[in-house]
C-alpha cells in the first residue's frame, strides 16, 4: 500500500508538471510575436502534453499490472513507449529548430541530426537478441531514451539557454527564466536520458524518478517565468501601434493641409512657367548675351525644382483607392535598381534575394518606397561604397533590408526622421518628406518601417504581412 501511493503521487504529479507546462505555453499569445522561439512553442506544447500523458501511463501500467490481462498489459506497454518516443522527437523538433533559427549556418547538420539518431537506434534494435517482448519493451525504452530523449533536452536545453540572450534587453527576469528552463532541462536530459529507470543514486538514495519529477518542477517554474516576455512583448506592440496611430492622425492632417498649399502653389508656378516661355520667345535672340540665356536657364532650374516640391507634396496628400494585387518583392526590387539610371555603377550593390512568397501589394507604391530608400542610401555614402539589398522571410513577414555605409542616424534624430519635412540633408538636396512618404505606403500595406544605425552605416527594414489569397485589397491590411 506503501508503494502504490508512493508511485501515484509521484507520477501524478510528475505528469502534472508537464501539463502545466503544455498549458502554460498554449495560454500565451504568440502571433503577433517577433521573437525566434514564438512559432516553434507549439513544438514544445505537444511535447508536455504527450509527456504528461506517457507519465500517467506509466502511473497505470503501475499500479493495475496484477489486474490486467497480458493482451491487455502488452498493449498499454507499447502505447506508453509509443507515447514517450514521439515526444521525445516533438522536443528534439523543437529544440533543433530553435537553434538552427539562432544559428543558422549550422541548419544543415542540425536537420540531419534526428535521421541520424533515428538510424542509429533501429541498427541497435535490430543488432540486438531480443530473447522475449518484455525485454523488447524494456530495450526499446533504454534505446529511446540514450539516442532520441537525451539529445532532445540537451538541444532543447541549450537552444533556450542561447535564446536567453535575446531577451535580456527586454526583461532581466526572463532571460533568467530561459537560461533556467535550458539548464533544468538539460539535468533532465541526464537524469532520464543516462541514467535507468530505478536507479537509486547515492548518498542519499534517491529514486532517480523522484529526481526526475523534481526537475520537471524546476522547468515549470521557470518556464512560467520566461513566457513573462511574450506579455512585455504584447504591451509594446500595443504602445507602437498606438504611436502610429497617432502618427497616421498627424500625417493625415499635414496631408490635407499639404494638398492645399500645393493647389494654391501649382496655378502660379503654371502661370509663371507659360509666362516665362513667351518671354523667352520674345527677348532671346541671335543678339542676345550669354548672361541673359544664363538668366533665363536659372529660372527655368528653380520653377523646375518648385514643381518637384510641388509633386511630392501632392504625392504625400495623394488620398485614393489603389488597386491592389499579388506582387513578386525580388521582382520590384530589381525594377527599382533599374529607374535609378546610370547613378547606380558609382555604388557597390550587393543583392541578396531569396525565394519569396507573393504579398498583396500596389506595384508603382513598393517601387517608390525602394526607390527613395536607395536614393537614400546612395546620399548618405562615398562613391564605391556597399549597399546591400537582402530580401527573406521571417515568420508570417517578408522582410527587405537596405544597407549602407554612411555615417548613420544619430540617437536624437532617429525618432524624428520620419516626420514629413524633417531632413537631416542640406539645404537644397531633400524636402524632408521621402522616409513620411515610404512610411505612408507601408502604413497602406499593412507593414511597417524601421531603421537603426550599425557599425557601418544605416539600416532600413521593411516588413510585408503575408496574406491568405482572399484577402484583397488594402481594406483588409494590417489585420494580421
Amino acid at each position: 500500500m506503501g508503494d502504490d501511493l508512493y508511485f501515484f503521487l509521484l507520477y501524478l504529479f510528475y505528469g502534472l508538471a508537464f501539463y502545466s507546462m503544455g498549458v502554460a505555453v498554449v495560454s500565451v499569445k504568440t502571433r503577433s510575436s517577433r521573437l525566434k522561439v514564438a512559432p516553434l512553442l507549439w513544438l514544445f506544447a505537444l511535447f508536455a502534453f504527450l509527456h504528461a500523458g506517457n507519465e500517467w501511463l506509466e502511473l497505470f501500467v503501475i499500479l493495475e499490472a496484477t489486474e490486467l490481462s497480458k493482451p491487455a498489459l502488452v498493449f498499454f506497454t507499447g502505447l506508453k513507449l509509443t507515447v514517450k518516443l514521439v515526444s521525445y522527437l516533438f522536443l528534439m523538433a523543437f529544440g533543433l529548430s530553435l537553434l538552427a533559427s539562432i544559428y543558422p549556418r549550422r541548419r544543415s547538420a542540425l536537420i540531419a541530426t534526428p535521421l541520424v539518431l533515428l538510424a542509429g537506434a533501429l541498427v541497435s534494435l535490430g543488432l540486438h537478441d531480443v530473447g522475449s517482448l518484455a525485454e523488447f519493451f524494456h530495450y526499446s525504452d533504454l534505446r529511446g531514451r540514450n539516442l532520441i530523449g537525451f539529445p532532445a533536452a540537451v538541444a532543447a536545453g541549450v537552444g533556450l539557454f542561447a535564446f536567453a540572450r535575446s531577451t535580456a534587453s527586454t526583461s532581466a527576469r526572463a532571460a533568467r527564466g530561459f537560461r533556467g528552463a535550458g539548464l533544468a532541462l538539460i539535468a533532465y536530459a541526464v537524469l532520464t536520458g543516462l541514467i535507468p529507470s530505478g536507479t537509486v543514486l547515492f548518498p542519499p538514495a534517491i529514486p532517480v524518478e523522484l529526481l526526475r519529477g523534481i526537475s520537471a518542477f524546476v522547468i515549470l517554474h521557470f518556464l512560467m517565468s520566461a513566457l513573462h516576455v511574450f506579455d512585455l512583448e504584447q504591451n509594446t506592440l500595443l504602445e507602437e501601434r498606438l504611436n502610429r496611430l497617432a502618427q497616421t492622425e498627424k500625417l493625415n492632417a499635414i496631408g490635407r493641409l499639404a494638398a492645399g498649399i500645393v493647389h494654391e502653389i501649382n496655378n502660379p508656378l503654371s502661370n509663371i512657367a507659360l509666362n516665362v516661355e513667351m518671354l523667352k520667345g520674345e527677348v532671346l535672340n541671335n543678339d542676345a548675351s550669354p548672361k541673359l540665356h544664363k538668366r533665363f536657364t536659372f529660372i527655368e532650374r528653380n520653377i523646375e525644382r518648385a514643381s518637384h516640391i510641388a509633386r511630392e507634396l501632392l504625392s504625400f496628400s495623394r488620398e485614393k483607392e489603389d488597386q491592389f494585387e499579388q506582387v513578386d518583392i525580388n521582382e520590384l526590387i530589381d525594377s527599382s535598381l533599374t529607374l535609378i539610371g546610370s547613378r547606380r555603377l558609382e555604388f557597390d550593390f550587393r543583392i541578396k534575394k531569396a525565394v519569396l512568397p507573393a504579398v498583396w501589394g500596389v506595384p508603382w507604391k513598393i517601387e517608390e518606397v525602394f526607390l527613395n530608400l536607395y536614393i537614400n542610401a546612395m546620399d548618405a555614402s562615398t562613391p564605391g561604397a556597399a549597399i546591400v539589398i537582402e530580401s527573406l522571410v521571417v515568420h508570417n513577414e517578408v522582410v527587405v533590408k537596405i544597407a549602407d555605409q554612411g555615417e548613420g542616424i544619430s540617437a536624437e534624430n532617429l525618432g524624428r526622421v520620419m516626420v514629413p519635412f524633417f531632413t537631416t540633408k542640406e539645404v537644397g538636396r531633400g524636402t524632408g518628406l521621402g522616409l513620411s512618404i515610404c512610411y505612408g505606403i507601408m502604413e497602406l500595406h499593412g507593414g511597417r518601417m524601421e531603421l537603426s544605425s550599425t557599425a557601418a552605416g544605416t539600416e532600413v527594414r521593411l516588413y510585408f504581412p503575408l496574406h491568405r489569397q482572399g484577402d484583397e485589397g488594402g481594406k483588409n491590411f494590417g489585420s494580421g
